[in-house]
């Protein structure tokens, strides 16, 4: 009986979730007339309207990735400032710390909607309306409090023996937060990030305050630089073993998952073959095995795109370019060849930290010149 009421209220639940969703998207294809009508939903049409009006005349996109670029900047900064202060609140005894955890706090109990003229006169002031960090700036100031209460729970519930014994070993307090306590947050890390990060993408009263054009650039390759950059980071801090040494020891599994992975280049800034390379060693490959699959995985996406853009602008071409061609070709096939073989030596005894780090670097300096002016990125 028990087992039936508990299947019963999870279907409850699973009702009440999908009704609103399947109700939406049935409206999404019925026409503005039979919104509002008595009409069985079975006796309309189905039209596909509005999805045109949006993805055809509207820039859908555009949006959705200012929410991301926002979203994904102010997670990376405040969990950049929240986890040493958190630490500092969890394990360090000073006068007035819990007076300090009271006003960061209170910090987020602020009602937004009482901040918002004081924050856009002094963004305006700052030239920051209508930018990224317009949004990433105030958003900082309701996101931070909660990630810091988050992070310094959770260092609380650590056990402080494990980072004495790292001190008695030598390590500074530093060192032993670095390399003891947060790898064993990074779960609590995580779970802030996520958190964090649906906070700054649900919000809209400050996206509504300080943004102006809807079509507003954000340079979404150079987040993408940046964020794919973090993950390589990411993925070498904690890459210290494989399975699979060579391109002949894979299975279709794994050329599988390295095929999927290579979809991630669809989003702007991604590279094709960093998306696979990353890929294959979050799926147990070396580094050399990796890179190499990629190449390979490149030849029949590569020989694809090129035949089709050939047969695509076939008018272009005539007899006599046939030469420049063969004489490109080859020149092309030598330079891939020698870069090849040298990367794939480089990875052997080197990881892709130092790349990495120039893609930060490129996209900050991207984003640097597109806010300030000083470099237009966009495309029309």
């Amino acid at each position: 009986m028990t087992t039936l009421l508990k299947r019963a209220a999870i279907a409850m639940l699973f009702v009440l979730w999908a009704l609103p969703l399947g109700w939406m998207t049935l409206a999404s294809v019925r026409p503005e007339s039979a919104l509002f009508e008595a009409a069985s939903p079975a006796s309309t049409p189905i039209v596909w309207d509005h999805y045109r009006a949006l993805f055809a005349e509207r820039r859908f996109w555009q949006p959705v990735l200012n929410s991301i670029a926002v979203a994904s900047a102010t997670t990376l900064l405040s969990l950049l400032v929240a986890v040493p202060c958190a630490y500092a609140m969890a394990r360090l005894q000073f006068r007035g710390r819990t007076v300090l955890m009271a006003a960061v706090l209170a910090v987020s109990m602020f009602p937004q909607i009482s901040v918002v003229p004081s924050l856009f006169l002094i963004l305006r002031s700052l030239g920051l309306i209508d930018t990224i960090p317009g949004l990433v700036l105030p958003y900082l100031t309701f996101a931070t409090p909660l990630a810091v209460w988050l992070m310094a729970a959770f260092f609380r519930e650590l056990p402080a023996d494990l980072e004495d014994a790292a001190r008695l070993d030598g390590a500074s307090r530093l060192r032993a937060a670095y390399e003891v306590a947060v790898p064993l947050a990074a779960p609590a890390v995580a779970t802030t990030a996520i958190l964090t990060f649906l906070y700054a993408w649900n919000e809209f009263l400050f996206a509504l305050s300080f943004t102006v054009s809807p079509d507003r650039q954000t340079v979404p390759v150079a987040i993408a630089l940046i964020v794919g950059a973090i993950v390589i980071l990411i993925v070498e801090r904690f890459y210290r073993s494989w399975r699979v040494d060579s391109v002949d020891a894979m299975t279709w599994r794994d050329a599988l998952l390295v095929g999927l992975a290579q979809c991630c280049a669809l989003v702007p800034g991604v590279s094709r073959a960093g998306a696979t390379i990353i890929g294959g060693m979050l799926c147990g490959l070396s580094r050399k095995a990796a890179t190499e699959f990629s190449f390979f995985l490149a030849v029949p996406t590569l020989v694809a795109a090129g035949a089709y853009d050939f047969w695509k602008n076939r008018a272009l071409f005539d007899a006599g370019d046939v030469g420049l061609f063969a004489v490109g070709s080859i020149t092309a096939f030598i330079a891939a060849f020698l870069c090849v073989r040298w990367l794939l030596r480089y990875v052997a005894t080197h990881d892709f930290t130092p790349f990495a780090w120039y893609r930060i670097a490129f996209g900050l300096i991207v984003l640097l010149t597109a806010y300030t002016h000083l470099v237009d990125w966009s495309v029309d």
